[in-house]
């Protein structure tokens, strides 16, 4: 009987099928090495890509900043000056004003028929006191300072029969009224004017 020995062809075929599993394992753990690297990479590259535009966005974001601050600075110096104006004017207004109520109330007597004994003028108040030939010369004047655009609520306080010297029975009376400011005036005359126009 012939024997064979077959153990060398099964040795080396166990051999080379290691040898194959081996490369088998070896070619994908570097394959699965390089994917990981690769997308190690990947990773790398979005995150400093995104670290960049976080950077852009804070130097944006400081800029933004920058000229928010400076735009509240100027709107607060726009304020200051805005009320330095309105200071300024209300001077100017204030220093015609007392020249403004006398030639006003100059302008409301009745020529030859009555005369003042006081004007009083405090915190948008008028207080006149006179002397009067008769009630209608009062009512009269009455009429002339409820018609001007500088005064409002016009009221007579008190009139009483005054003798003064050879002459009798005048008329001594009280009024009280409201001024209007002069910026109050100045603003309905223009907006009087700008209807005109239209």
């Amino acid at each position: 009987m012939i024997r064979i020995n077959l153990l060398p062809f099964r040795a080396d075929a166990i051999r080379e099928n290691i040898r194959r599993q081996f490369s088998i394992f070896l070619i994908l753990l570097i394959a699965v090495t390089g994917g990981l690297f690769y997308y190690n990479l990947l990773l790398n590259s979005q995150i400093d890509d995104l670290n960049a535009k976080i950077n852009s966005t804070r130097a944006a974001l400081a800029a933004k900043k920058q000229q928010a601050a400076e735009v509240d600075r100027i709107t607060k110096e726009l304020e200051i000056l805005k009320k330095k104006t309105e200071v300024i004017v209300n001077l100017a207004l204030d220093r015609k004003d007392a020249v403004v109520l006398l030639d006003t109330m100059t302008r409301m007597v009745i020529d030859k028929r009555m005369w003042y004994t006081s004007l009083e003028a405090k915190q948008g108040k008028v207080d006149i006191r006179g002397v009067a030939l008769d009630n209608k010369t009062v009512a009269d004047f009455m009429t002339r300072l409820e018609k001007s655009p500088h005064f409002s609520d016009v009221r007579l306080q008190s009139t009483k029969r005054q003798d003064i010297g050879d002459i009798d029975n005048l008329k001594s009376f009280a009024i009280t009224m409201s001024r209007i400011p002069l910026s109050d005036i100045a603003k309905k005359e223009g907006e009087q004017k700008e209807a005109k126009k239209s």
